[in-house]
């Protein structure tokens, strides 16, 4: 049946004044606890649908879609909120609330904040995150914030302004990972990879082609795609003032040829491996 505006007997929330902000923001703390019904529509949805958000005066909540169903409205078809949720679209759900806060609020959000936005414990969220992901839900967010600031100072932006935008709290934080996340400084990094020297592979994987790009100091780029010109071209796009050079399998094996790209074929076979489902873990400098 539809929630009066009392406290509600399962505690999820108080009354349907919160439920409706819950809905308004597509709160991922009550999705599968509380359902909305379109008076407008017909139909009930999950609070994260990402339907537009009808008129307050349209929507009543039920705490089942049994509920829904008994007082006629009928499933939404974006949301599904007939199907329970996997591990995979919890953790989905976890990277898209991650992406949202950064562009939002131009900072990270705690790991905390994480769990409680997709309504899982914190050991629950690292578990099924690392499974899912391969890697940590710090290092995930530590990744988004490194593409933020990139993709910043390529738009023309400084490298000062791009680092506060991109939710570094100082420039020495993000000193203290260009090297091991961009293999170059941030200034070369907006000079397009001035004085840079970026070898590439690009063979098959289990996903069709794959592009991988490298410095001496680690993977600059990893690419999918089937055309290996328009990899290139992409890869030249982003790193217009480096000097780059396809590096050849046989290449790679005499480290008197190219040192600096020596390790290049091994992070390959090992990407390749992990793309395979041969890897189960990989653990590569970036």
């Amino acid at each position: 049946m539809a929630l009066e505006a009392t406290t509600i007997e399962t505690a999820v929330v108080a009354d349907e004044d919160r439920l409706w902000q819950a809905f308004a923001v597509r709160d991922r703390s009550l999705d599968g606890a509380v359902f909305c019904g379109v008076r407008s529509t017909g139909i009930y949805c999950r609070t994260t649908c990402p339907a537009r958000r009808p008129d307050r005066s349209q929507v009543l909540f039920f705490l089942s879609t049994l509920d829904a169903k008994e007082a006629g409205f009928r499933a939404c078809f974006r949301c599904h909120p007939d199907r329970r949720e996997t591990d995979a679209d919890l953790v989905r759900g976890a990277c898209t609330f991650i992406d949202e806060f950064l562009e939002t609020h131009g900072a990270l959000p705690t790991v905390e904040d994480v769990g409680r936005a997709v309504g899982l414990t914190l050991s629950r969220l690292q578990r099924l995150f690392k499974l899912e992901m391969g890697l940590t839900v710090s290092q995930y967010m530590r990744g988004r914030r490194m593409e933020k600031f990139k993709g910043l100072v390529r738009g023309g932006g400084s490298v000062t302004e791009a680092i506060y935008d991109a939710g570094f709290s100082s420039s020495s934080r993000l000193y203290e990972s260009a090297k091991e996340q961009m293999g170059m400084t941030p200034a070369s990094y907006r000079k397009g990879g001035a004085g840079a020297e970026i070898g590439y592979i690009f063979t098959q994987s289990a996903l069709g082609g794959l592009l991988l790009a490298g410095t001496g100091n680690g993977i600059c780029a990893v690419k999918l795609g089937d055309d290996a010109a328009e990899l290139i071209a992409e890869l030249a796009q982003e790193f217009p003032a480096a000097s780059i050079r396809k590096v050849e399998p046989q290449e790679v094996t005499s480290e008197e040829e190219t040192p600096e790209f020596r390790n290049l074929h091994s992070w390959t076979e090992s990407l390749l491996g992990y793309l395979g489902g041969l890897q189960v873990d990989i653990d590569l400098p970036l």
